[in-house]
């Protein structure tokens, strides 16, 4: 009788920890996510506090031995390094020419016992931990503009956000930004002028959204580029016109020529910063670099340059 009431403790606690556990990968993932959004802007990363704050919103959605999830349940957060390279582990360590990147959340629960307290144990505490970085996508639904990454070259991470370069008077002539057809299809001026109008509906950001068969572009495939054409440019006036502004584009190496095949390495945010000019000399694209944590990416690692995704990791 005593080992089966024990038991019924066990069983309990058992549930419990997965709950908590649950828990704790809420409060990982939900933690970084106003420093990700932050770090682009002037105000920087916006401290443990308000990290913490914006987590509760999401711990708050779940329960913990039949009750709410509360700021209590979270004993605290450790900001610190994760070398996703190695799989880790974990260290509040951060090594010397890196940045933090990863967060580990503690959640807990005191919880009362029904049976084992006839031995001497009243309570039981579960105590789960769950390890969160900021991550690259490799996988992407870009705009079809390839940019060289020598444009990035003091980027290193989320800490040199505020660093990073206005990619201004991007002159397709000059052969640091290409035309792509984002796929080894040729890279045929229709093909491109299509992937752009995909991009950018006449009914404005929020109200459309990409075609199914619209490619899906990976870290390391090869795509078809090209330069010049002046239509493209008009079709890219389309977009400033109707409101699409943002991109995710395709990153290549540096000194790669727009007249045969390049190979992706990762992918940035751009903004059109003006109305692309598309007549007279020079024709040209003002672009803008910045840091995003949105976007259509999936996956693991990958080439940072300026796009982070929060992911769970232990």
């Amino acid at each position: 009788i005593g080992m089966t009431v024990v038991g019924v403790d066990l069983g309990r606690l058992a549930f419990t920890a997965t709950e908590v556990q649950t828990v704790a990968e809420v409060a990982g993932t939900g933690y970084p996510h106003p420093r990700v959004e932050g770090i682009s802007s002037p105000g920087g990363d916006p401290g443990n506090s308000a990290c913490a704050a914006d987590a509760l919103a999401v711990i708050n959605d779940n329960r913990i031995d039949g009750r709410q999830a509360i700021a209590a349940n979270i004993e605290g957060y450790e900001r610190g390094f994760y070398d996703v390279d190695t799989d880790g582990p974990f260290t509040t360590a951060v090594p010397t020419g890196e940045t933090a990147n990863a967060v580990r959340a503690t959640a807990s629960v005191t919880v009362d016992n029904f049976f084992a307290s006839i031995f001497g144990a009243p309570q039981s505490t579960v105590r789960k931990d769950a390890v969160a970085t900021l991550t690259c996508g490799n996988r992407a639904q870009p705009l079809p503009i390839m940019v060289q990454d020598c444009q990035f070259g003091g980027f290193d991470g989320p800490d040199d956000c505020a660093d990073l370069e206005e990619l201004t008077q991007q002159s397709i002539a000059e052969e640091n930004s290409c035309w792509t057809s984002l796929s080894s299809e040729s890279a045929g001026t229709d093909r491109i002028k299509a992937l752009i109008e995909a991009n950018c509906c006449a009914q404005g950001p929020g109200n459309c959204t990409l075609p199914p068969d619209y490619p899906v572009v990976s870290e390391g495939q090869a795509v078809q580029v090209m330069n010049g054409q002046s239509s493209l440019l008009k079709a890219l006036q389309v977009c400033w016109d109707n409101g699409f502004r943002s991109f995710i584009v395709p990153i290549t190496p540096c000194n790669t020529p727009c007249n045969q095949t390049n190979q992706v390495s990762g992918f940035a945010s751009i903004e059109l910063t003006t109305r692309p000019v598309a007549t007279g000399n020079p024709k040209y694209l003002s672009l803008g670099s910045f840091c995003n944590a949105t976007g259509q990416l999936e996956g693991r690692g990958g080439t940072c340059y300026g796009i982070f995704k929060v992911a769970m990791v232990e």
